[in-house]
């Protein structure tokens, strides 16, 4: 380890002046600190992976004195010391913070120790071994995951303590509301137990959760999580949190405090024991995921008990509330048990009895009583309200309804599972408004299912092979079609609740817009971030992922701030770690040209904007950057497209009108972005003492030569009166005299030079030849017309010969009247046309009515 010592005398942090100390004179105040075993908390010198020592100017800041602050959000250096490395806060008296303790959103956590007392509203740990010493005052305390550990002596008073898989300790809960743990107990405490000599005890125990979130916390911080079958905050409560705003509803006083519990426990009662298993066998019984839940009827000392009892085998604990049917009373009793699972020690109080170890019990008994309730409910209206095939229509509406399927910028989604390709639709209304979608297809080489819900019920069926007619599931149905249904039924319910797990973990738009700092994101930039938290990083175009990422990257070109804060880094460019980044040559990053830092060196500008990049990633596949160039590869035949390719290029047609980018696009792309900006940056990056390649002056495609882009065929607005068309046939005819005969208007169109020269996508003549190409056909509807030609034009004569119609559709061989001209409505424009010949006229119509105009016809 290297030998520290400290970078500096004293240190702001927080409003706080700290004293900096080295890990010698740390480990002197915190190293005989102890858990509630009294084996020591900390070793600075050993615990390496909490408190590293790799890193240069590392040190703990310490407090001497009582401290007060507004608000203290923990972190490893400040902007005013950024290569600082804080391993610590140590406070050696008391705490008090006026909003929130924080050390939320960092991968890991410098530790927080108080030796003395901390007041604060709200508190919110992970990443490290905490330590309180002489107690808590709490409006809300938040544990975290990622390793980390809390440790709170003397008395803790909070109305919410949470866990999300943080180990936390207390000596004592004076007067703590509510604890709840996310997943499986990590919250314990003291207890002081008696045995029957009297001999005093003190134990730690685990703490089951005694509310679920929606008893106690404001409703607009919560959401259902269908991962953990429970209440979890959402992802706007830390904005609320970190200003002190409390997360308590105080019109929930009256479930927080189970003001109604006599009520919910008799009726619990009473529904069990009229199943008919419980009248049947006296008790029910299930066992699940190492957890026991029980009802049953029993006589004690001549007295009738009926009870309801919950335990968790792993952490040997069980709780249950008896009701005696002689007396009417109700006792509510929490057990610790030995090994062979008999009480060792226990607490029991009346129903009225306060304390979070009582309300933990009725929590859990009322949680029992919803699952045997399932249990014997599900089982007893299967056939009715699943038209007997055994899916309920909450589980088929949970499917349809989850986020993957409704934020889809299409009808639904599509995806397979082994040999099975699956289709979710959401529901949509038709053009005669009837509704649609709320239905999932399956389709196996060996069965077809089709799940509907129609006016909320759902349904299940099957095709059926030899009358080709869809069926009903039931439980009578062909046993492998059963087989089949409840097989393939599971994995679509678990893969699309991974979906919905992927979309939940997505980077967040607040945690992407930060590293922005005051410049204003781009609306196209917005838009990629909605498609792809839609879709999933990598999925849009291979290995491209918006991240939020840090200046650590950059620092290892240069640790001038002139050189890093002139990047904004803000994707993942390929599989091996380059980026792409902003380079901050303007105040709006619409005028910001976008560079790509390489893995293995080479730093160049691929797009002048955000579209372009955009336009880039329809190509699908990453970039690849080294210090002799960037550049793209084809996908090969064999190679797996990214998931949602096609879906991306859907939603770039619809919101910037482009085709997928071509070789010769993507080419020109990069060359004209490299053209532009490369000589600056390089120079730029010279002044920093980075290598550059002013040899690289191409950037191609792999074997694929550049061409330089031509806008002769770029739309060009007229100065004069612009004609406008009714009929685009008619259009046509004028064009063929205005452009290829009189050559009054230019340039003239050539079919082979279009398409040689066009950039967004290949255009194959020899197979779209034979029908109108999209790109020509909107090249003529776009094409303006001066009224001042309108003269010119004294005759129309189509011939099936003319160059328009051939440029058009290369390869019409005349038999069809897709240039017949229908509408005499046009005509009106060209007050000197006296002759016309027409291909076709079925009835005369359009003929008698030019004739009428004073126009000779000839069909």
């Amino acid at each position: 380890m290297k030998d520290e010592t400290s970078p500096f005398k004293t240190m702001q942090f927080s409003g706080i002046t700290f004293q900096v100390i080295n890990r010698d004179q740390a480990q002197e105040i915190i190293g005989e600190l102890t858990d509630f075993n009294d084996e020591k908390i900390y070793d600075v010198f050993e615990d390496k992976w909490r408190f590293p020592d790799f890193q240069d100017n590392s040190c703990f800041l310490l407090a001497e004195d009582d401290v007060e602050t507004d608000t203290f959000l923990m972190d490893y250096s400040t902007e005013e010391y950024p290569d600082v490395f804080i391993l610590g806060f140590i406070f050696k008296r008391n705490l008090t913070v006026h909003k929130v303790i924080s050390s939320y959103d960092t991968d890991n956590s410098p530790a927080f120790i108080v030796i003395g007392k901390t007041t604060v509203p709200n508190i919110t740990l992970f990443g490290n071994v905490h330590y309180i010493g002489s107690g808590l005052d709490c409006d809300s305390l938040l544990g975290k995951y990622n390793h980390g550990e809390l440790f709170v002596k003397g008395e803790t008073n909070a109305t919410l303590v949470y866990s999300d898989d943080m180990r936390m300790h207390f000596e004592n809960f004076r007067s703590v509301q509510a604890i709840i743990n996310k997943q499986h107990p990590e919250i314990s405490i003291l207890f002081k137990v008696s045995d029957q000599n009297g001999t005093i005890t003190t134990l730690e125990n685990f703490m089951p959760s005694s509310h679920k979130l929606s008893d106690i916390v404001k409703d607009n911080y919560i959401e259902y999580s269908q991962d953990y079958y429970k209440d979890v905050f959402n992802s706007t409560y830390y904005d609320a949190f970190k200003t002190g705003i409390s997360l308590i509803d105080p019109d929930k006083k009256e479930l927080c405090e189970y003001a109604n519990f006599r009520t919910q426990f008799i009726d619990s009662i009473t529904f069990l024991e009229d199943t008919d298993d419980a009248k049947k066998d006296g008790f029910l019984f299930i066992e699940e995921d190492n957890c026991k839940y029980s009802f049953q009827s029993f006589t004690h000392d001549e007295k009738m008990y009926k009870e309801i009892s919950s335990e968790l085998e792993n952490f040997d604990l069980r709780m249950r509330v008896l009701l005696c049917v002689n007396t009417n009373e109700i006792t509510v009793v929490m057990e610790y048990l030995d090994e062979a699972g008999n009480s060792k020690y226990q607490f029991y109080e009346s129903e009225k009895a306060a304390g979070v170890v009582f309300c933990a019990v009725k929590y859990a008994v009322l949680e029992t009583f919803e699952i045997l309730k399932a249990s014997v409910f599900d089982t007893a209206i299967e056939d009715r309200n699943t038209n007997g095939h055994g899916l309920s229509l909450i589980d088929l509406k949970k499917v349809i309804d989850s986020q993957i399927v409704q934020n889809s910028e299409t009808d639904g989604i599509n995806f397979e599972i082994g040999n099975a390709e699956i289709s979710i639709n959401k529901t949509g209304v038709d053009s005669d408004g009837n509704e649609t979608g709320n239905s999932i297809y399956v389709s196996h080489p060996d069965h077809t299912l089709f799940f509907k819900i129609i006016e909320d019920s759902p349904f299940v069926l099957f095709l059926e092979k030899e009358t080709d007619e869809f069926r009903h599931i039931k439980k009578d149905s062909p046993a492998e079609i059963v087989e089949f249904y409840k097989e393939i039924w599971t994995k679509i319910v678990n893969e699309v609740e991974q979906f919905d797990q992927d979309i939940a973990n997505r980077l967040t738009l607040e945690d992407f817009t930060a590293q922005f700092d005051h410049h204003e994101l781009p609306q196209d930039l917005k838009k990629l971030y909605e498609i792809e938290h839609i879709y999933g990083a990598e999925n849009l175009s291979q290995c491209f992922c918006l991240s939020s990422i840090d200046k650590t990257g950059l620092k290892t070109y240069s640790y001038d701030a002139a050189f890093y804060d002139s990047f904004i880094e803000f994707a993942s460019a390929n599989g091996s770690g380059s980026t792409y980044a902003y380079w901050l040559i303007d105040n709006d990053l619409n005028n910001c040209p976008i560079v790509v830092f390489g893995d293995e060196g080479g730093i160049y500008v691929v797009a002048e904007n955000t579209k372009e990049l955009i336009h880039l990633l329809t190509l699908g596949t990453e970039i690849s950057v080294n210090h002799d160039g960037a550049s793209f590869y084809e996908l090969e035949d064999d190679e797996e497209e990214p998931p949602y390719r096609q879906e991306y290029l859907d939603w770039v047609k619809k919101n910037f009108n482009l085709e997928p980018v071509s070789d010769k696009k993507a080419v020109q792309i990069l060359a004209e972005a490299k053209k532009k900006y490369q000589k600056k940056l390089n120079e730029f990056l010279e002044k920093f003492g980075i290598e550059t390649n002013d040899e690289a002056e191409e950037i191609v495609l792999d074997n694929v030569s550049k061409k330089e882009k031509s806008d002769k065929y770029a739309f060009q607005k007229i100065e004069g009166e612009k004609i406008e068309f009714k009929d685009f046939n008619f259009k046509l005819a004028v064009i063929q005299i205005l452009m290829y005969e009189k050559e009054l208007i230019t340039p003239k169109f050539d079919l082979y030079e279009f398409v040689d020269l066009y950039g967004q996508r290949e255009i194959d003549i020899e197979e779209e030849g034979y029908d109108f190409i999209p790109e020509v056909t909107a090249y003529f509807e776009n094409l303006e017309i001066d009224s001042a030609f309108a003269e010119h034009v004294t005759e129309i004569i189509q011939d099936g010969g003319d160059d328009i119609y051939l440029e058009m559709c290369r390869f019409w061989d005349g038999e069809d009247d897709i240039f017949n001209i229908k509408s005499s409505k046009d005509f009106v424009n060209f007050k000197n046309i006296t002759k016309v010949e027409l291909f076709y006229d079925q009835d005369d119509t359009l003929s008698n009515e030019l004739r009428n105009m004073g126009i000779h016809v000839e069909n």
